[in-house]
């Protein structure tokens, strides 16, 4: 079962927060909703995510850790999640509590490949300054992760961010002038990861890099045993010392994830 997006839809510009976007076509029950939120910001509270409208029902509402602001344009970015529990229309609100005209924006997407023990893993924004904006690294805790990442250059009507970085692939309808880029990699053995962007000014912009576990089972439980055999004396044995394949290493007579092995 593979990580796939099924609908992706973020505003045209900045709104007042707090603030409600609906998808356009129906959730379908046991998918991953994906939220990004970029909103004005005096405090570096965290936003909180809910369905405030449509027929669909989502499991309780997360918002993953370590949300940035950057303090020259008092601009935030945070991100979350939720399980689609009941097929159906779905509307994303999303408020930083601070209630700031004109300083907000959303993207939401859909994935389906996800199970019902897929939460969010690790996450992390970034402030960065320059015409290559490039997010933190995280490293996701098992392999086949999803990985998603968000950018917008904060400074209103300057900057626009475009991507995707090598080896990401963008979500329809992403970046330009006032708007989130968005770009999502899957993981097939978990390592360290940053997403890049471009910036058409040279000036501070905000972003947001989140990873989601994979479906249980999906990569889990995955071991190799050394080659063996006996010389036919005594019982004794002697070990194939094969090098390690790509992402795991040895512990004893078998081969481990290398995340496992430390």
């Amino acid at each position: 079962m593979a990580w796939t997006p099924v609908q992706h839809r973020e505003d045209v510009g900045l709104l007042n927060d707090p603030e409600s976007l609906a998808f356009s076509g129906n959730v379908t029950n046991g998918n991953l909703i994906v939220v990004f939120y970029t909103y004005g910001d005096n405090t570096g509270a965290a936003p909180t995510f809910s369905q405030s409208a449509g027929t669909a029902t989502t499991s309780s509402w997360t918002t993953m850790p370590n949300n940035v602001r950057e303090s020259v344009n008092g601009q935030g970015i945070a991100g979350g999640w939720a399980l689609v529990t009941g097929t159906g229309s779905c509307t994303v609100h999303a408020s930083s509590g601070q209630g700031l005209a004109g300083s907000s924006q959303q993207a939401i997407s859909e994935w389906s490949g996800n199970a019902a023990a897929s939460v969010g893993d690790v996450s992390q924004g970034h402030v960065t300054t320059g015409t290559s904006p490039a997010s933190s690294s995280i490293t996701p805790n098992e392999n086949g992760a999803l990985v998603i990442a968000a950018a917008m250059d904060d400074t209103a009507g300057a900057g626009s961010i475009t991507g995707p970085g090598t080896g990401w692939s963008e979500l329809a309808a992403s970046g330009g002038a006032n708007l989130m880029e968005v770009q999502y990699i899957v993981q097939s053995v978990a390592a360290g990861i940053s997403a890049t962007w471009a910036n058409s000014a040279n000036e501070a912009s905000i972003n947001m890099i989140m990873a989601f576990k994979p479906p249980s089972g999906a990569t889990r439980g995955l071991f190799l045993h050394d080659l063996m055999h006996g010389d036919g004396v005594g019982g004794s044995f002697f070990r194939n010392p094969l090098a390690a394949p790509a992402g795991f290493a040895r512990r004893d007579r078998i081969y481990v994830p290398a995340r496992m092995a430390a």
